[in-house]
Protein backbone atom coordinates (compact mmCIF):
# COMPACT_ATOMS: atom_id res chain seq x y z
CA UNK A 1 0.00 0.00 0.00
CA UNK A 2 2.53 2.69 0.52
CA UNK A 3 4.25 2.00 -2.97
CA UNK A 4 0.40 2.85 -3.84
CA UNK A 5 0.15 6.23 -1.59
CA UNK A 6 3.80 7.70 -2.93
CA UNK A 7 2.79 6.79 -6.43
CA UNK A 8 -0.56 8.48 -6.06
CA UNK A 9 0.69 11.54 -4.06
CA UNK A 10 3.47 11.87 -6.87
CA UNK A 11 0.45 12.33 -9.07
CA UNK A 12 -1.13 14.48 -7.14
CA UNK A 13 2.18 16.97 -7.05
CA UNK A 14 1.79 17.39 -10.44
CA UNK A 15 -1.45 17.70 -10.62
CA UNK A 16 -1.36 20.72 -8.03
CA UNK A 17 1.70 22.10 -10.23
CA UNK A 18 -0.85 22.18 -13.25
CA UNK A 19 -3.42 24.05 -11.45
CA UNK A 20 -1.33 26.33 -9.97
CA UNK A 21 0.27 27.50 -13.37
CA UNK A 22 -3.55 28.09 -14.23
CA UNK A 23 -4.47 29.68 -11.27
CA UNK A 24 -1.53 32.77 -11.82
CA UNK A 25 -2.70 33.10 -15.11
CA UNK A 26 -6.39 33.98 -13.95
CA UNK A 27 -6.65 37.52 -14.65
CA UNK A 28 -3.56 38.05 -16.92
CA UNK A 29 -6.01 39.55 -19.86
CA UNK A 30 -8.12 41.92 -17.57
CA UNK A 31 -7.05 44.95 -19.17
CA UNK A 32 -10.14 45.92 -20.96
CA UNK A 33 -10.10 49.13 -23.13
CA UNK A 34 -12.81 51.15 -24.81
CA UNK A 35 -12.55 50.73 -28.55
CA UNK A 36 -12.08 54.34 -30.61
CA UNK A 37 -13.52 52.45 -33.66
CA UNK A 38 -15.52 49.61 -32.76
CA UNK A 39 -15.32 46.80 -35.73
CA UNK A 40 -17.98 44.78 -37.67
CA UNK A 41 -19.46 41.99 -36.16
CA UNK A 42 -21.10 39.15 -37.16
CA UNK A 43 -23.21 37.33 -34.78
CA UNK A 44 -23.45 34.00 -35.78
CA UNK A 45 -25.66 31.13 -34.40
CA UNK A 46 -26.56 27.76 -35.22
CA UNK A 47 -29.35 26.18 -33.99
CA UNK A 48 -30.58 22.83 -34.30
CA UNK A 49 -34.42 22.16 -32.72
CA UNK A 50 -34.21 25.32 -30.44
CA UNK A 51 -37.74 26.46 -31.11
CA UNK A 52 -38.19 26.81 -27.20
CA UNK A 53 -34.89 29.25 -26.79
CA UNK A 54 -35.15 30.70 -30.51
CA UNK A 55 -37.51 34.05 -29.07
CA UNK A 56 -35.84 34.91 -26.18
CA UNK A 57 -32.09 34.11 -28.12
CA UNK A 58 -33.94 36.67 -30.83
CA UNK A 59 -34.89 39.54 -28.43
CA UNK A 60 -31.70 39.02 -26.37
CA UNK A 61 -29.54 39.78 -29.60
CA UNK A 62 -31.14 42.54 -30.67
CA UNK A 63 -30.78 44.09 -27.71
CA UNK A 64 -27.42 44.33 -27.47
CA UNK A 65 -26.06 47.66 -26.66
CA UNK A 66 -23.97 47.82 -30.25
CA UNK A 67 -24.24 50.16 -33.35
CA UNK A 68 -26.82 48.60 -35.67
CA UNK A 69 -24.30 50.16 -38.64
CA UNK A 70 -21.62 47.79 -36.97
CA UNK A 71 -23.32 44.46 -36.28
CA UNK A 72 -25.03 42.24 -38.49
CA UNK A 73 -27.13 38.67 -37.49
CA UNK A 74 -27.18 35.11 -38.78
CA UNK A 75 -28.82 32.43 -38.19
CA UNK A 76 -28.29 29.13 -39.49
CA UNK A 77 -30.96 26.27 -39.22
CA UNK A 78 -29.16 22.94 -38.96
CA UNK A 79 -31.77 20.26 -40.33
CA UNK A 80 -34.64 21.51 -37.34
CA UNK A 81 -37.44 18.86 -37.07
CA UNK A 82 -39.21 21.20 -34.58
CA UNK A 83 -40.74 24.58 -35.41
CA UNK A 84 -37.36 26.99 -35.13
CA UNK A 85 -37.17 27.45 -38.58
CA UNK A 86 -40.54 28.92 -38.45
CA UNK A 87 -40.12 30.96 -35.70
CA UNK A 88 -37.09 32.74 -37.51
CA UNK A 89 -38.36 33.16 -40.53
CA UNK A 90 -40.87 35.31 -38.77
CA UNK A 91 -38.18 37.48 -36.59
CA UNK A 92 -37.15 41.00 -39.05
CA UNK A 93 -33.38 42.12 -38.79
CA UNK A 94 -31.62 38.52 -39.22
CA UNK A 95 -30.35 36.58 -41.72
CA UNK A 96 -31.19 33.43 -42.31
CA UNK A 97 -29.49 30.30 -44.03
CA UNK A 98 -30.68 26.68 -44.26
CA UNK A 99 -27.17 24.29 -43.69
CA UNK A 100 -26.87 22.27 -46.76
CA UNK A 101 -24.65 19.84 -45.34
CA UNK A 102 -24.64 17.92 -42.11
CA UNK A 103 -23.86 18.97 -38.47
CA UNK A 104 -23.03 22.61 -36.70
CA UNK A 105 -19.18 22.82 -38.12
CA UNK A 106 -20.45 22.87 -41.81
CA UNK A 107 -23.46 25.35 -40.35
CA UNK A 108 -20.90 27.48 -38.68
CA UNK A 109 -18.66 27.68 -41.63
CA UNK A 110 -22.03 28.46 -43.91
CA UNK A 111 -22.92 31.65 -41.27
CA UNK A 112 -19.38 32.71 -41.32
CA UNK A 113 -18.65 32.63 -45.07
CA UNK A 114 -22.39 34.85 -45.66
CA UNK A 115 -21.03 36.84 -42.86
CA UNK A 116 -19.86 41.02 -43.78
CA UNK A 117 -18.13 41.72 -40.66
CA UNK A 118 -15.11 41.54 -39.52
CA UNK A 119 -14.95 39.92 -36.67
CA UNK A 120 -17.48 36.64 -35.56
CA UNK A 121 -19.17 36.33 -32.52
CA UNK A 122 -20.45 33.03 -31.69
CA UNK A 123 -23.31 31.72 -29.03
CA UNK A 124 -25.53 29.10 -28.46
CA UNK A 125 -29.41 29.02 -28.45
CA UNK A 126 -30.00 28.64 -24.86
CA UNK A 127 -27.89 31.45 -23.99
CA UNK A 128 -28.70 34.70 -21.56
CA UNK A 129 -26.60 37.42 -22.61
CA UNK A 130 -26.23 41.53 -21.33
CA UNK A 131 -26.13 44.32 -23.47
CA UNK A 132 -23.11 45.20 -23.10
CA UNK A 133 -21.70 41.98 -23.73
CA UNK A 134 -20.12 42.69 -27.52
CA UNK A 135 -18.53 46.07 -26.23
CA UNK A 136 -17.21 44.04 -23.41
CA UNK A 137 -15.70 41.20 -25.77
CA UNK A 138 -14.19 44.07 -28.07
CA UNK A 139 -12.73 45.79 -25.26
CA UNK A 140 -10.54 43.09 -24.56
CA UNK A 141 -9.17 43.58 -29.14
CA UNK A 142 -5.32 44.35 -29.00
CA UNK A 143 -3.12 44.32 -32.79
CA UNK A 144 -2.23 40.62 -31.92
CA UNK A 145 -5.83 39.70 -31.13
CA UNK A 146 -6.96 37.02 -33.24
CA UNK A 147 -10.03 35.80 -31.05
CA UNK A 148 -10.95 36.57 -27.36
CA UNK A 149 -12.78 33.64 -25.21
CA UNK A 150 -15.44 35.02 -22.98
CA UNK A 151 -16.55 33.56 -19.76
CA UNK A 152 -19.48 31.18 -19.67
CA UNK A 153 -21.24 29.71 -16.34
CA UNK A 154 -24.17 27.92 -15.49
CA UNK A 155 -27.23 29.58 -14.89
CA UNK A 156 -29.06 30.15 -11.32
CA UNK A 157 -30.84 26.78 -10.71
CA UNK A 158 -31.59 24.13 -7.66
CA UNK A 159 -30.79 20.22 -6.81
CA UNK A 160 -27.31 18.92 -6.98
CA UNK A 161 -27.26 18.23 -11.01
CA UNK A 162 -27.04 21.73 -11.09
CA UNK A 163 -24.76 22.48 -8.91
CA UNK A 164 -22.47 20.07 -9.99
CA UNK A 165 -22.28 21.55 -13.35
CA UNK A 166 -22.33 24.73 -11.70
CA UNK A 167 -18.96 23.84 -10.26
CA UNK A 168 -17.47 22.12 -12.93
CA UNK A 169 -18.01 25.44 -14.89
CA UNK A 170 -16.26 27.36 -12.51
CA UNK A 171 -13.11 24.93 -12.62
CA UNK A 172 -13.09 25.05 -16.32
CA UNK A 173 -13.32 29.19 -16.68
CA UNK A 174 -10.54 29.09 -13.93
CA UNK A 175 -8.69 27.18 -16.20
CA UNK A 176 -9.42 28.76 -19.29
CA UNK A 177 -8.84 31.45 -18.20
CA UNK A 178 -5.37 31.29 -16.30
CA UNK A 179 -4.36 29.04 -19.44
CA UNK A 180 -4.99 31.91 -21.96
CA UNK A 181 -3.61 34.12 -19.38
CA UNK A 182 -0.23 32.42 -19.60
CA UNK A 183 -0.45 32.43 -23.79
CA UNK A 184 -1.53 28.79 -24.07
CA UNK A 185 -4.85 28.30 -23.94
CA UNK A 186 -6.17 24.58 -23.44
CA UNK A 187 -10.30 25.11 -23.79
CA UNK A 188 -13.24 27.62 -25.64
CA UNK A 189 -16.60 27.71 -25.43
CA UNK A 190 -18.87 28.11 -28.51
CA UNK A 191 -21.78 29.59 -26.41
CA UNK A 192 -19.23 33.00 -25.86
CA UNK A 193 -15.79 33.41 -28.41
CA UNK A 194 -15.28 36.24 -30.83
CA UNK A 195 -12.95 35.61 -33.75
CA UNK A 196 -11.61 37.45 -36.91
CA UNK A 197 -12.94 35.91 -39.80
CA UNK A 198 -10.08 36.55 -42.09
CA UNK A 199 -7.93 34.44 -38.99
CA UNK A 200 -10.77 31.43 -39.27
CA UNK A 201 -10.74 31.27 -43.43
CA UNK A 202 -6.70 31.10 -42.70
CA UNK A 203 -6.65 28.02 -40.25
CA UNK A 204 -9.28 26.32 -41.60
CA UNK A 205 -10.18 24.57 -38.14
CA UNK A 206 -12.88 21.71 -39.20
CA UNK A 207 -10.93 20.24 -41.90
CA UNK A 208 -9.89 16.99 -40.31
CA UNK A 209 -12.66 16.56 -38.10
CA UNK A 210 -15.93 16.75 -39.37
CA UNK A 211 -16.12 13.24 -38.56
CA UNK A 212 -16.94 14.35 -35.01
CA UNK A 213 -19.85 15.81 -33.81
CA UNK A 214 -18.22 17.72 -31.49
CA UNK A 215 -15.19 20.31 -30.69
CA UNK A 216 -16.41 22.81 -32.75
CA UNK A 217 -15.14 25.67 -30.39
CA UNK A 218 -12.01 23.83 -29.38
CA UNK A 219 -10.46 22.30 -32.56
CA UNK A 220 -10.89 26.66 -34.01
CA UNK A 221 -9.11 27.90 -30.92
CA UNK A 222 -6.28 24.87 -31.20
CA UNK A 223 -5.86 26.11 -34.97
CA UNK A 224 -5.59 30.20 -34.26
CA UNK A 225 -3.26 29.63 -31.47
CA UNK A 226 -1.32 27.23 -33.52
CA UNK A 227 -1.09 30.14 -36.10
CA UNK A 228 -1.20 32.82 -33.69
CA UNK A 229 0.76 32.39 -30.45
CA UNK A 230 0.07 35.24 -28.75
CA UNK A 231 -3.57 35.74 -30.42
CA UNK A 232 -5.99 34.47 -27.60
CA UNK A 233 -6.59 36.36 -24.79
CA UNK A 234 -9.56 35.85 -22.26
CA UNK A 235 -12.31 38.40 -21.70
CA UNK A 236 -12.51 38.31 -17.72
CA UNK A 237 -15.26 40.88 -17.43
CA UNK A 238 -18.57 40.92 -15.69
CA UNK A 239 -20.04 42.16 -18.54
CA UNK A 240 -18.24 39.71 -21.05
CA UNK A 241 -20.19 36.67 -19.21
CA UNK A 242 -22.73 34.48 -20.62
CA UNK A 243 -24.91 32.19 -18.90
CA UNK A 244 -26.07 29.13 -19.85
CA UNK A 245 -29.13 26.66 -19.26
CA UNK A 246 -28.22 23.06 -16.99
CA UNK A 247 -28.55 20.00 -18.50
CA UNK A 248 -31.62 18.85 -17.09
CA UNK A 249 -31.82 15.29 -16.81
CA UNK A 250 -28.61 12.95 -15.85
CA UNK A 251 -29.00 10.91 -19.20
CA UNK A 252 -28.49 13.94 -20.96
CA UNK A 253 -25.30 14.93 -18.75
CA UNK A 254 -23.56 11.64 -19.37
CA UNK A 255 -24.00 12.07 -22.90
CA UNK A 256 -22.97 15.64 -23.12
CA UNK A 257 -20.00 14.72 -21.23
CA UNK A 258 -19.20 11.36 -23.38
CA UNK A 259 -19.81 13.70 -26.39
CA UNK A 260 -17.28 16.38 -25.04
CA UNK A 261 -14.59 13.41 -23.91
CA UNK A 262 -14.71 11.96 -27.13
CA UNK A 263 -13.15 15.04 -28.81
CA UNK A 264 -9.88 14.62 -26.97
CA UNK A 265 -8.15 11.43 -29.30
CA UNK A 266 -8.38 14.06 -32.24
CA UNK A 267 -6.22 16.84 -30.69
CA UNK A 268 -3.08 17.64 -31.94
CA UNK A 269 -1.63 20.17 -29.50
CA UNK A 270 0.69 17.42 -27.23
CA UNK A 271 0.33 20.52 -24.24
CA UNK A 272 -3.42 20.24 -24.32
CA UNK A 273 -3.10 16.50 -24.75
CA UNK A 274 -0.75 16.03 -21.18
CA UNK A 275 -2.62 18.37 -19.36
CA UNK A 276 -5.66 16.06 -20.32
CA UNK A 277 -3.65 12.86 -19.50
CA UNK A 278 -2.76 14.78 -16.02
CA UNK A 279 -6.31 15.55 -15.20
CA UNK A 280 -7.23 11.49 -16.57
CA UNK A 281 -4.62 10.10 -14.19
CA UNK A 282 -5.30 12.57 -11.17
CA UNK A 283 -9.08 11.10 -11.39
CA UNK A 284 -7.90 7.40 -11.66
CA UNK A 285 -6.11 8.13 -8.02
CA UNK A 286 -8.78 9.21 -7.03
CA UNK A 287 -10.95 6.93 -7.54
CA UNK A 288 -9.05 4.24 -6.93
CA UNK A 289 -8.15 5.34 -3.27
CA UNK A 290 -11.23 5.66 -2.72
CA UNK A 291 -12.52 2.11 -3.65
CA UNK A 292 -9.16 0.86 -2.01
CA UNK A 293 -9.69 2.54 0.90
CA UNK A 294 -13.33 1.35 1.29
CA UNK A 295 -12.50 -1.84 0.72
CA UNK A 296 -9.67 -2.19 3.13
CA UNK A 297 -11.99 -0.02 5.55
CA UNK A 298 -8.66 3.05 5.62
CA UNK A 299 -10.63 5.78 5.18
CA UNK A 300 -8.46 8.26 5.80
CA UNK A 301 -7.44 6.58 2.32
CA UNK A 302 -10.58 6.81 1.02
CA UNK A 303 -11.39 10.42 1.74
CA UNK A 304 -7.79 11.50 1.62
CA UNK A 305 -7.15 12.47 -1.52
CA UNK A 306 -10.73 13.23 -2.34
CA UNK A 307 -10.15 15.61 0.00
CA UNK A 308 -6.50 16.39 -1.21
CA UNK A 309 -8.08 17.11 -4.84
CA UNK A 310 -10.70 19.45 -3.67
CA UNK A 311 -8.30 21.74 -2.24
CA UNK A 312 -6.35 21.98 -4.94
CA UNK A 313 -9.41 22.27 -7.26
CA UNK A 314 -11.02 25.43 -5.08
CA UNK A 315 -7.51 27.56 -6.35
CA UNK A 316 -9.13 27.71 -9.92
CA UNK A 317 -13.22 27.06 -8.52
CA UNK A 318 -12.80 30.08 -5.58
CA UNK A 319 -11.73 32.87 -7.53
CA UNK A 320 -14.18 32.35 -10.57
CA UNK A 321 -16.97 31.86 -7.72
CA UNK A 322 -16.14 35.94 -6.84
CA UNK A 323 -15.82 36.67 -10.14
CA UNK A 324 -19.29 35.20 -11.69
CA UNK A 325 -20.95 35.76 -8.27
CA UNK A 326 -21.73 32.07 -9.34
CA UNK A 327 -23.75 29.85 -6.17
CA UNK A 328 -23.90 26.35 -5.24
CA UNK A 329 -24.69 24.40 -1.86
CA UNK A 330 -21.47 24.09 -0.52
CA UNK A 331 -22.34 19.97 0.15
CA UNK A 332 -22.94 19.47 -3.58
CA UNK A 333 -19.12 20.67 -3.83
CA UNK A 334 -17.64 17.66 -1.46
CA UNK A 335 -20.36 15.42 -3.27
CA UNK A 336 -18.50 16.22 -6.34
CA UNK A 337 -15.63 15.75 -4.79
CA UNK A 338 -16.35 12.11 -5.16
CA UNK A 339 -18.69 11.68 -7.61
CA UNK A 340 -16.51 13.67 -10.37
CA UNK A 341 -13.80 11.62 -10.77
CA UNK A 342 -15.94 8.86 -11.61
CA UNK A 343 -17.81 10.77 -13.83
CA UNK A 344 -14.48 11.99 -15.95
CA UNK A 345 -13.10 7.94 -15.98
CA UNK A 346 -15.83 6.91 -17.66
CA UNK A 347 -16.50 9.41 -19.99
CA UNK A 348 -12.78 8.91 -21.21
CA UNK A 349 -13.05 5.50 -21.51
CA UNK A 350 -16.81 5.41 -23.24
CA UNK A 351 -15.79 8.46 -25.29
CA UNK A 352 -12.38 6.36 -26.41
CA UNK A 353 -14.67 3.31 -27.52
CA UNK A 354 -17.18 5.23 -29.91
CA UNK A 355 -14.37 7.24 -31.84
CA UNK A 356 -12.42 3.87 -32.05
CA UNK A 357 -15.60 2.24 -33.94
CA UNK A 358 -15.85 5.22 -35.77
CA UNK A 359 -12.00 5.03 -36.95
Amino acid sequence: MMWFVLISGLVLVIYTIVILQFRGGIGKNLVPKTQLQLPNISIVVALKNEAENVKNLVASLKSIDYPKENLEIIMVNDHSTDDTLTHLKNSTNISVYSNAENGKKRALELGIKKAKGDWIAVTDADCELSGSWLKSMTSFITEETKMVLGPVFIADGSGFLTDLQTIEFLALQGATSGSAGNSSPISANGANMLFKKKAFEQVNPYEDNYHLNTGDDQFLMMAIHNEFSNGIVYAQHTDAMVHTKPVRSWNKYIQQRVRWASKGAAYSDWSIKLKGVIILTTSLVVVSSFLYGLFLTNYYLAFGFVFAKMLVDSALILPMKRFSGTRYNPLSLMVSAIFYPFMVVFAVVVGGLKISKVN
